[in-house]
């Protein structure tokens, strides 16, 4: 039986117009039965909640793994790149090749100008709720109210 069913067997036990149990042991039952059920479901939670942060370490040491690897490889690459010294060589295991390419260096500290720059606009939401707070309305904005569960 699943929760909602219980609940329902639940309601069917209780007089509507009095409020008084029919049947006082099947509602205990059903009671007995729903808080089994809920407690099991805390209980996957609990595991899954588990599995997520296995994975999110796991996750964590090969990332970890993987950029060193990639520092590793780009160690290396730089000192092909100095030992070839701008001249391509080929071999079994690969050849290194050459192209100019351009790049932008800015010096630091140096002021642009609007038009070279980029900026990101995001909503500053803890500046929007401090308003809201002090009576300012601000179209498209509301404050909600949420319930958040915890489980330990």
């Amino acid at each position: 039986m699943r929760i909602y069913e219980i609940d329902a067997a639940m309601e069917a036990l209780v007089d509507q117009e009095t409020g008084e149990l029919l049947d006082v042991d099947a509602f205990m039952s059903l009671q007995m039965q729903r808080d089994e059920k809920i407690e099991n479901m805390i209980r996957w939670h609990k595991n899954e909640a588990a599995e997520a942060e296995a994975i999110k370490a796991e996750a964590k040491a090969l990332a970890e793994r993987a950029a060193n690897a990639r520092k590793r490889a780009d160690r290396l690459k730089q000192y092909i790149a100095h030992a070839t010294d701008g001249t391509p060589f080929k071999c079994a295991a690969g050849e290194t090749a050459w192209r100019k390419s351009m790049a932008v260096e800015i010096e630091e500290g140096t002021e642009l100008p609007d038009e070279y720059t980029r900026i990101k606009r995001e909503p500053d939401k803890t500046a929007l709720k401090d308003a809201i707070k002090g009576g300012t309305a601000i179209a498209g904005v509301a404050l909600v109210e949420r319930m958040s569960m915890s489980i330990k």
